[in-house]
């Protein structure tokens, strides 16, 4: 018998409690056959069709006691181990008989639901051992399966287990289980466990020793009584391969972070080094305009227009290689503030526009400072820019939701093609009908990137000619009632 023919009854009053174990054991054991019985009817029926091989039993039923269920289960299948499932959180009464006492008693918690794999493992392997005695289950489970002493010395180990040490039976028999451990913080947690008589859930650690050295493990560890000599019994599991993996995956983040660094650095060179000879450019211009009058006007001013558009891209540049630092800095902002100078830093643009803004009572939220004012005003900008014939009039709200705040900026402005609000986001991208505005097309990339540091998203709902609204969110945590109040600007 192995876990593909193995059976398994669960016998609880609550289904979604049933369905949780089925799918735990199912999911750790595969193969495994399991069967359910909700009402008293049900449990009946499963005692007289007889296929099961472990009960696991709620101890407090709508319809009877553990115990009465026990001893019922024992009187017609006295071989059948019973793991007690219950979600009371009081102890074990041991004053129980033996006729019902179960071999195993769990919680329904999150650690009692990792265990329940485990016990109905635990009692497989000992049912196997019964039946076959030496080729029992234990010889021939993947994971390796220890016994230890009160002290943590090995007193038996299966095949598996021997393989992943590298020791030979003979010699791994009265070894200290630290001993394979590498490392110093894995062995005082077993030690730990063996001093308290408390359980270990898959500890991680490398193995030590010639053979196995490095060899990366997890580590169950829980008390037994009733085994002889053993006071602990364990599994150990090869994680190698998984562990390679994440090794390799995390060199390649470390890559790519570094590269990422690099570009930053670069483009915040590129765009010091190009300052100055613009700056150079846009003066000759000016003093050639001086001395020269109006027979070069024509002429420079095109230089001097393409060098203020180098100038604003160079300073867009820099920005953009700036926005991942943003966001690292966590305070509490008010975000209607923000709002407030974020319109004060564009008040030329509002005169020159005739544009107006509204906002409604927006939230205090733990973010950096700068950035979200930066955030703002890019957007702001974008809807004093794009406002088309119409005088601008832009709207700023935000709600609250599962404790994510979703902002809103709203304008009637030329709007935006439905086949282009993913580009917008993009860098140095430029619609048709704005290439002749203003604008390098980065103000938007920068948005994207304050947003999504401050763990959010943007993205933008709008028609040609009808208008837009940006919407952005930001995560909740720390969230005070405190709100400023709407005004216009």
């Amino acid at each position: 018998m192995d876990c593909q023919t193995f059976r398994v009854l669960i016998v609880d009053d609550n289904p979604a409690d049933g369905r949780l174990a089925e799918l735990v054991l199912k999911s750790e054991l595969p193969g495994i056959n399991v069967t359910e019985a909700s009402t008293a009817v049900d449990f009946a029926e499963r005692l007289v069709e007889g296929r099961f091989d472990v009960a696991v039993v709620e101890r407090h039923l709508s319809w009877s006691d553990g115990r009465d269920v026990i001893r019922a289960l024992r009187r017609t299948h006295p071989a059948c181990p019973v793991i007690l499932f219950t979600s009371d959180y009081a102890p074990l009464d041991f004053a129980w008989d033996a006729e019902e006492k179960p071999a195993e008693y769990l919680v329904k918690e999150w650690a009692g639901y990792l265990q329940l794999s485990v016990a109905v493992r635990r009692q497989i392997e000992r049912k196997q051992t019964r039946a076959y005695g030496d080729d029992g289950l234990a010889a021939r489970l993947p994971l390796g399966a220890l016994a230890l002493t009160a002290q943590g010395r090995i007193l038996s180990a299966n095949p598996a287990a021997q393989r992943l040490l590298a020791v030979p039976a003979g010699d791994l028999t009265g070894r200290a289980l630290v001993e394979c451990l590498a490392g110093e913080p894995e062995r005082q947690a077993v030690r730990a466990a063996l001093a308290d008589r408390s359980r270990l859930d898959g500890l991680g650690s490398r193995l030590a020793g010639d053979g196995a050295e490095g060899l990366a493990v997890r580590l169950w560890l829980w008390p037994v009584t009733g085994q002889g000599d053993a006071a602990f019994e364990g599994l150990i599991e090869d994680i190698s391969g998984l562990q390679v993996e994440l090794d390799r995956r995390s060199q390649e983040l470390e890559s790519l972070r570094a590269k990422n660094l690099e570009l930053e650095r670069f483009a915040a060179i590129l765009a010091h080094q190009l300052q100055a000879p613009l700056g150079r450019i846009s003066r000759y211009a000016h003093l050639l305009i001086d001395r020269h009058g109006s027979a070069l006007w024509r002429d420079l001013h095109q230089i001097l227009d393409e060098t203020r558009r180098a100038q604003e891209l160079v300073d867009d540049l820099l920005g953009y290689s700036q926005v991942r630092a943003l966001g690292q800095r966590n305070e509490l902002v008010d975000f209607g503030a923000a709002v407030d100078a974020a319109a004060a830093n564009l008040e030329e643009v509002f005169t020159q526009s005739g544009g107006k803004l509204t906002r409604d009572p927006l939230p205090l939220l733990p973010a950096h400072r700068g950035a979200i004012e930066r955030l703002f005003e890019n957007l702001i900008n974008n809807s004093l820019k794009y406002h088309g014939p119409r005088l601008p009039d832009v709207r700023i709200s935000a709600s609250e939701r599962d404790g994510v705040w979703t902002f809103a900026v709203s304008d009637n402005g030329i709007g935006i093609p439905a086949e282009h609000r993913e580009r917008v986001f993009d860098l140095f991208t430029r619609l048709e009908p704005t290439k002749d505005l203003p604008g390098t097309g980065v103000g938007l990339a920068i948005c994207k990137g304050i947003v999504e540091n401050h763990g959010g998203r943007i993205w933008v709902d709008s028609r040609q000619d009808q208008g837009a609204t940006f919407y952005f969110t930001i995560p909740s945590a720390a969230v005070t009632d405190r709100q400023g109040d709407s005004q216009p600007v």
